[in-house]
C-alpha cells in the first residue's frame, strides 16, 4: 500500500519547524516498512501579509524542502475570496473572516493536487500543515494501519483546529475533504 505525505502552508515556520520534522515523525515514517511513501510539499508563496488574529504584520513566506518532496508550487486565482460576510452574520474568530479565508486557500491547494497527482494511487493520506510540531503521536505504525479506514486526527483541541493542522484518511475521505470549504 502507498501512503502519501503531504506537508502544506506558506512557509512562515518552515525552516524553524523541518529539522524537528525530519528527525521525528518524518524519521519514524522512513523506518516503517509496511507501506510504501511519497512525500509532498504543497507551498503557497506570501509577501507582505498580515494575521489580523496574531496581529503580525508584513508576513512573507520563507521556503524549505527537504530533498525528498516533490514540491508543488499553489498560486490562487485572481479574485478567489468569497464575501463570508455576505454569507455569515457572526465572525467567531473577529479576524473579519481571515481564518475562513486561510481554510478556503488550503482546501484550494488540496484540489491543485489531486490536479496534478492521481491520488487514486494511494491508500492513504498523512496531512500535516508546514508549521506544526509534534510531542507524542503514539504508535504511528497503527495509526497509519486505522487510516487505511477511517479519519485518524488528535483529539486535543478538536475546536481549535488541530483537525485541519494535522490528520491521517484513506483516499475516499481525503477526496470529499479536498472540496469541503
Amino acid at each position: 500500500m502507498k501512503v502519501a505525505v503531504i506537508r502544506h502552508g506558506v512557509g512562515r515556520e518552515a525552516k524553524r519547524v523541518l529539522t524537528y520534522l525530519q528527525k521525528s515523525i518524518y524519521k519514524d515514517i522512513q523506518n516503517i516498512d509496511d507501506y510504501e511513501f511519497e512525500f509532498f510539499y504543497l507551498f503557497r508563496q506570501i509577501n507582505n501579509e498580515n494575521s489580523i488574529r496574531n496581529k503580525e504584520v508584513n508576513l512573507s513566506s520563507s521556503f524549505s524542502a527537504l530533498p525528498f518532496e516533490k514540491v508543488i508550487n499553489v498560486k490562487l486565482p485572481k479574485n478567489f475570496y468569497i464575501d463570508f460576510s455576505a454569507h455569515f452574520t457572526k465572525d467567531i474568530h473577529k479576524d473579519n473572516f481571515q481564518a475562513y479565508r486561510h481554510l478556503l486557500n488550503q482546501t484550494f491547494m488540496f484540489r491543485k493536487f489531486s490536479e496534478e497527482i492521481d491520488i487514486k494511487k494511494f491508500s492513504s493520506f498523512i496531512v500535516l500543515r508546514d508549521d506544526i510540531l509534534f510531542r507524542n503521536y503514539g504508535n504511528l505504525n497503527k495509526l497509519i494501519k486505522d487510516s487505511q479506514k477511517g479519519y485518524v486526527t488528535s483529539i486535543w483541541d478538536w475546536e481549535g483546529g488541530v483537525h485541519e493542522r494535522f490528520y491521517m484518511c484513506p483516499t475516499y475521505i481525503f477526496e470529499k475533504l479536498i472540496y469541503k470549504y
